[in-house]
């Protein structure tokens, strides 16, 4: 478990009868430590001690074996398990903490009076409501748990009969013996298998667990066993290779599943075993000698199954497949084809094999890159369990409760003033009251690194996914599972930043502070998501953008649903469509990059020196030095260091000897900094982005209160990408304070950005063969043929044969990401807006309607002045209008009058 966690656990043998009214080991040592404030100490059975440190979390568990099956009870303040129940347990647990986290739950002195057959039948229904019981304010008095869960044991072996089948073909031990089971879609399946000779020390309480066996199989007929870990791969890096090799081996087997089962219709082998293993650092490698040396281990085994061993020279193979996609089907085909050899096939039927296992999708993709970090590959993130997310919405529901807060559905105003006026803060004084548990540095300093692996984590999947949607073929949609990944990457790092805003809002704890661990982290990710989505459905529901309903059951359970019949005048933005088109332009699916603008900082670079005191060039300097900073402690991926040696990395890196600029990189480290001060002095919206000056995105060096500065390079990555994402744009990561000089020059990057796009999105549609006119200012109606234009035209265009004529209008919008900044576009795009003196200006889409009017009744004007050739036969010509936008935005996803497309989407027909 964590460090502050423990289960304590009873082991009972019994016959058929349980021990009524027993009190055990376990239940007497959870009460003595949740009583004492102090260490604890363990006797051993086998005469040694265990300290249990203070604070420490316990939950007293009974597990009960006999040699028949046992219908155990539960018991009060103790959970209680058959043996074959925490098996089941084992096998269906996603995550670590998932067996204390129930056995939490079900020994909590206020878990209701309850009925169960079986444990099972607490263990679905709970993994199933989000690792909890019940989440409402008013606790039931009573639970009855539905029998028969433990249907879902036959389920499971009925879902895994064919993994079994495979595991009896190739001669591995089965199911019942393996830890992890798991099944693709796709015919493959993973095992683990842990190994004999498991040692427990009775003097010191530690049980040193056996090494685990990984396999992966292919399902096909016969089938094939790979091996996914062995103990024995070392170093790390060759670890990692050959899991990450087996993985991608064996849906190379599953691709040619219809070739192999014929290659062994008439073949007594019943199955294959491949051991993967690196050659000797010691072999005398010859330079013309096989990369991977295949041999077989045994003839056939009396039952059926071929073993193989195929030694591979990791870094040679390395080296050559770098960047060469199909290097890896060229480099073992010789290996591949060496397992069929046996079988007597003809030369012609093993050079067909041969020449499908090469033609095949490539089955793995290496890239080796330099990392702009120091460290990189850095361990995981601490997650958000969702154990916790139910908990404080529990907790939310019992202060509902206790409330003035009514049952019933709300929407619209009242369902925002719900969550302005309890939801949000409730939210709010759970994170405020964690935060205060811990030590304030402590939190900046694990909010940080957490953020640092976030982005790494995010960095790393988001490759992986380009190149699987790039070069191989998946049974699941790469860009539903990018979208996936984006999104959960924004709420952890949006999670981690409130967590760390908040705590240079707080200050010092009174009285000891607890140790930060991942089990407590979770519990303040939960709190900071509670109060993130909170604010966020308050956004939606005053801006009217996708707006929520929110029901209170008569138990006070709290449910969110999209308003399926929203106020007049909201905004029915599909997020879900929105979120999928911006993971696909992530992907790049189909290789064509956003259209960017050459775009010139020399304006803006002079006037942020003359207000800021420093230029654009040097905000980048300071950022891009110290995303390169090498100083940590050890296990830290955070430095901690003075604001002078900082100054003097920055310069050191960008090469300033002289100490020029050493001034102007010092302005921009302090516009770089998030301190306390700033943090308490301002009004603190997380739900807002560019609205706010102080944010951690982009003041992402934090100052502690001792006074050092906190560097976590991978996240100055990402603050690095927003400052060039906004700047290149012809915007500012803020909207507040600009100087007017500063603000001229962004809107002249503006400008130019859509003047730019606007010529080429004509010259892309003449490289496609159509005819178009375009900028045609207002008054200048003649070179369309019509009688009057009163407002300019960007783009008419047609394609000479198709009677469809084009009027585009080009914008360019800034990218939003806050609820705020999306509702604004929206109105641009689409609604008429009233000034305090009364007068009207216009949307693009009312400008737009005059335009589309002004054509329509002269579309055969039109197509002359177009230069086609006038239409005889068929449909007449006719008039399609729409906006084409340079980045995937907003307006393209309500249902509005005229469709907003990327400039890429609407070429996309005559691309293909």
């Amino acid at each position: 478990m964590n460090t502050n966690t423990a289960i304590a656990v009873s082991m009972v043998q019994t016959e058929d009868l349980l021990p009524q009214g027993q009190s055990f080991g376990s239940d007497r040592l959870a009460k003595r430590v949740s009583r004492s404030g102090e260490p604890v100490v363990v006797a051993l059975a086998g005469g040694g001690e265990l300290t249990l440190p203070a604070n420490t979390e316990i939950v007293p568990l009974v597990i009960f074996a006999a040699a028949g099956h046992l219908a155990v009870p539960q018991r009060k303040g103790s959970a209680t398990l058959a043996l074959e129940d925490l098996t089941w347990i084992a096998e269906t647990a996603k995550d670590e903490d998932d067996l204390y986290l129930f056995a939490r739950d079900l020994s909590d002195p206020s878990f209701p009076e309850n009925f169960g057959w079986e444990a099972i039948n607490y263990w679905e229904p709970w993994r199933a409501n989000g690792k909890a019981f019940f989440a409402g304010g008013i606790a039931p008095s009573f639970f009855y748990f539905e029998a028969h869960a433990g249907d879902a044991e036959w389920e499971r072996a009925a879902e895994l009969s064919s993994l079994e089948e495979a595991l009896y073909a190739t001669g591995l031990p089965p199911l019942r013996n393996t830890q992890v089971a798991e099944l693709t879609t796709q015919g493959v399946a993973t095992i683990a298998i842990q190994q004999q000779g498991g040692r427990y020390d009775p003097l010191t309480g530690l049980h040193q667990a056996p090494p685990v066996v990984g396999w992966s199989l292919a399902l096909t007929n016969p089938p094939v066993a790979i091996t996914r870990s062995l103990p024995s791969w070392s170093p790390a890096e060759h670890y990692e290779f050959f899991f990450d090799f087996c993985g991608g081996l064996v849906f190379a087997f599953d691709a040619i599943r219809e070739k192999w089962e014929q290659a062994h219709s008439h073949s007594g082998t019943t199955g294959y075993r491949l051991v993967l293993q690196a050659l000797k650092s010691d072999s005398h490698i010859h330079p013309d000698q096989p990369i991977v040396e295949f041999s077989a281990v045994d003839d056939v085994d009396i039952t059926g199954e071929r073993i193989f061993r195929w030694a591979m020279d990791v870094e040679r193979f390395v080296e050559l497949a770098d960047g060469d996609p199909q290097a890896a089907n060229r480099l073992t085909a010789d290996a591949f084809v060496g397992l069929l050899e046996s079988l007597n096939l003809h030369s012609d039927v093993l050079a067909n094999l041969r020449e499908d296992w090469l033609s095949n999708k490539p089955f793995l993709i290496l890239e080796t890159a330099r990392s702009r970090t120091t460290l990189h590959h850095l361990p995981a993130a601490w997650s958000l369990d969702s154990a916790d997310e139910s908990a404080t919405i529990a907790a939310s529901a019992r202060k509902l409760a206790a409330g003035d807060v009514e049952p019933g559905t709300y929407r619209g105003h009242d369902a925002n003033r719900l969550v302005q006026q309890h939801l949000a803060p409730l939210a709010l004084a759970a994170l405020t009251e964690r935060i205060r548990a811990h030590d304030k540095q402590e939190i900046l300093e694990a909010g940080l690194e957490q953020l640092n692996r976030v982005m790494d984590d995010g960095t790393r999947l988001r490759e992986d996914l380009n190149r699987v949607a790039a070069h191989l073929h998946v049974v699941w949609d790469p860009q539903e599972r990018m979208a996936e990944a984006m999104g959960n990457t924004l709420m952890l790092r949006q999670c981690n930043e409130i967590i760390v805003e908040a705590a240079l809002r707080s200050t010092v704890a009174d009285g000891p502070t607890l140790p930060i661990t991942g089990r407590r982290w979770s519990g303040l990710l939960a709190a900071a998501n509670a109060y993130r989505t909170m604010t966020t459905i308050s956004e939606r529901l005053h801006h009217k953008v996708a707006p929520f309903t929110i029901e209170i059951t008569h138990a006070y359970e709290i449910k969110f649903a999209q308003d399926e019949q929203p106020a007049p005048g909201s905004w029915a933005l599909d997020v879900d469509a929105l979120d999928k088109a911006s993971a696909g332009v992530s992907l790049n699916l189909r290789k064509s990059s956003v259209t960017e603008s050459p775009v010139s900082m020399v304006e803006l670079d002079q006037a942020m020196l003359q207000a800021e005191g420093a230029s654009v060039e040097d905000f980048f300097h300071v950022l891009s030095a110290l995303v390169r900073w090498d100083s940590f402690s050890q296990g830290s991926s955070v430095g901690s260091v003075s604001e002078n040696a900082v100054i003097e990395w920055i310069c050191t890196e960008a090469n300033d000897t002289t100490g020029v600029r050493r001034e102007r990189y010092s302005r921009a480290l302090k516009l770089l900094v998030s301190t306390s001060e700033q943090l308490q002095k301002s009004d603190w919206e997380p739900w807002q982005t560019r609205t706010r000056r102080h944010r951690l995105l982009v003041q992402p060096i934090v100052r502690s209160d001792a006074g050092s500065l906190l560097i976590a390079p991978q996240y100055l990555m990402t603050s690095l990408s927003v400052y060039n994402n906004h700047l290149s744009q012809g915007v500012l990561p803020w909207t507040g304070g600009i100087p007017p000089e500063v603000g001229k020059a962004l809107a002249r990057i503006r400008d130019l950005r859509n003047k730019h796009f606007e010529i080429k999105v004509d010259e892309d549609l003449r490289n496609l063969g159509f005819r178009t006119i375009a900028r045609v200012k207002a008054g200048d109606h003649g070179r369309l043929g019509v009688p009057t234009l009163t407002t300019e035209v960007d783009l008419v265009a047609a394609k000479p044969g198709d009677n469809t004529i084009w009027l585009i209008e080009a914008k360019d919008p800034a990218s939003v990401h806050a609820v705020a900044e999306t509702a604004r576009q929206l109105r641009t795009f689409f609604r008429d807006s009233t000034n305090s003196r009364g007068k009207t200006k216009p949307s693009y889409s009312t400008q737009l309607a005059r335009k589309d009017a002004e054509l329509r009744p002269f579309i055969d004007q039109v197509a002359l002045k177009l230069g086609l050739e006038p239409l005889t036969d068929g449909p007449a010509y006719c008039l399609s209008t729409l906006f084409v936008t340079r980045r995937v935005a907003p307006a393209g996803f309500v249902n509005e009058k005229f469709p907003v497309l990327t400039l890429e989407e609407y070429l996309r027909p005559w691309l293909s």
